[in-house]
């Protein structure tokens, strides 16, 4: 209900409960104003719930940082930083606050709430933009809001709340008019209509029965009732329960509604324009569709967030090697389950898609490099587009490299087949780019998979 209408039928009835209760008719006073109270009780309770409930979330989402304080390093609160503080940032992190870097060690962000951007974006110290520089060329600075996904960094804060870019955001926002929703704007045209209507009928009968020679008393009595009876007094209280069970209905499917309202508002939605990343989408990455040794295969879900999967090692040895390389060759880690039942990733979405798709299968990270532990690597580089780790296995090297494709097929001699180690042909190679072209086809990110063994390179495909 508008605040329009709800003045208007409150004037009414705010009216009838002052001239009843100053003629000492108490009951019909109490019963209306009965009606009138539980209407703003409702509509005050359904939405201090959700406050509540929002005001509990923003606790629990709540980042921290890392602050180098005389010369000592503290976790606090990110609401206590202050321009000039140095922060540490490390994978996993939460960018407490726009900062200039001053020390990066392959240190990648995820910037998506502010850009959009669903790839993790490099960043270097000395790395400098104009002042007119957007956002995501904006190198050498992180900002509040993004995430960490790989590397760590030192950077000193330039801007807190009202500041920061995301700061700049929710001002931008906050400068909104936000226009009525269809039922406001119908409930104000007959809160107006019925308002006019009472008074003139109000004002018609009781002049006519004064000038018939009526009461004076009688009249106002009478136009008491009239008024009470025109307007629906009701009306408060059956919109704020049917929008109070629409939001209640919402909150059982985790959509908490501010205001009662919007409730009506997102039943009269036809179309939503809406940035996809986080939005629709969970900003994650899942392996969808892995192409080896010739064959397409399925993780069966195994890839996703949830984890579900079959939860043995796959019969098939070709996936089953290419679910250990991807799955070793990673810095990225998995936490363990949680409430919910879902494994959360510590660092590039990418890498933890990988790490999904093998512990679905009942590969876990710890157990393979505790069987070939890593001894060097060479990170990934724009300019390489790979990334290389070497392993210990027995008496032996193994290297793993993954990246993308057009870089690593040209190294690649030959490939994993369900026969084994074969040369990989040239009809080979026209079969591994066309399954990637079909995958780009269908909006899917294709990330190879090489390993080197003794001098041999076989590539796989894996699908994200």
């Amino acid at each position: 209900m508008t605040r329009t209408t709800f003045a208007i039928i409150a004037s009414i009835l705010l009216l009838a409960i002052g001239l009843s209760l100053a003629l000492g008719h108490t009951v019909e006073a109490a019963s209306i104003g009965a009606i009138f109270l539980f209407s703003i009780l409702l509509g005050f309770f359904q939405e201090l719930r959700a406050e509540k409930a929002l005001d509990a979330l923003r606790r629990m989402s709540a980042p921290h940082a890392t602050v180098v304080r005389d010369g000592q390093a503290r976790r606090v609160p990110a609401r206590e930083l202050v321009p000039g503080d140095v922060i540490r940032l490390e994978s996993g992190d939460l960018v407490p606050a726009d900062a200039r870097l001053l020390e990066a060690i392959d240190l990648q962000t995820d910037e998506a709430p502010l850009t959009g951007e669903s790839v993790p974006v490099a960043k270097q110290a000395d790395a400098v933009s104009p002042p007119e520089a957007g956002i995501g060329d904006r190198h050498g600075m992180v900002h509040q809001a993004t995430a960490v996904t790989y590397g760590r960094a030192r950077a000193v804060v330039v801007g807190t709340g009202a500041a920061t870019e995301v700061g700049h955001i929710g001002s931008l926002l906050a400068s909104v008019e936000a226009d009525k929703t269809p039922l406001e704007a119908e409930l104000d045209r007959v809160g107006r209509a019925l308002g006019r209507a009472a008074f003139v009928v109000v004002l018609v009968v009781v002049g006519m029965g004064l000038l018939r020679g009526r009461p004076v008393v009688e009249m106002v009595i009478f136009g008491i009732a009239l008024a009470v009876a025109v307007v629906p007094e009701a009306l408060p209280a059956v919109v704020t329960i049917s929008l109070a069970i629409g939001a209640q209905r919402m909150a059982k499917r985790n959509a908490l509604v501010r205001r009662l309202p919007a409730v009506e508002t997102l039943g009269s939605t036809t179309i939503i324009c809406t940035d996809k990343t986080g939005t629709l989408t969970t900003g994650a990455m899942a392996v969808r569709e892995v192409y080896a040794g010739g064959r397409t295969f399925d993780p069966g879900g195994a890839g996703s967030l949830s984890g579900h999967g079959a939860d043995r090692p796959p019969p098939d040895p070709v996936l089953r090697a290419f679910l250990r390389a991807g799955a070793v060759s990673t810095d990225a880690d998995l936490q363990a389950a949680d409430g919910d039942g879902r494994r959360r990733v510590r660092g590039d979405p990418t890498e933890g898609a990988l790490l999904l798709a093998a512990a679905g299968f009942g590969f876990e990270k710890a157990d393979l490099e505790a069987e070939a532990p890593r001894s060097g690597e060479i990170p990934f580089s724009s300019e390489r587009k790979r990334m290389t780790t070497l392993h210990a296995v027995a008496d032996a090297s193994v290297a793993y490299s993954k990246g993308a494709l057009e870089v690593l097929l040209p190294d690649c001699v030959r490939w994993r087949t369900e026969r084994g180690d074969e040369p990989l042909e040239a009809r080979d190679r026209d079969g591994i780019l066309a399954a990637a072209l079909g995958m780009g086809e269908r909006a899917m990110r294709v990330l190879a998979v090489a390993e080197r063994n003794g001098g041999t390179v076989s590539v796989a495909m894996v699908d994200v």
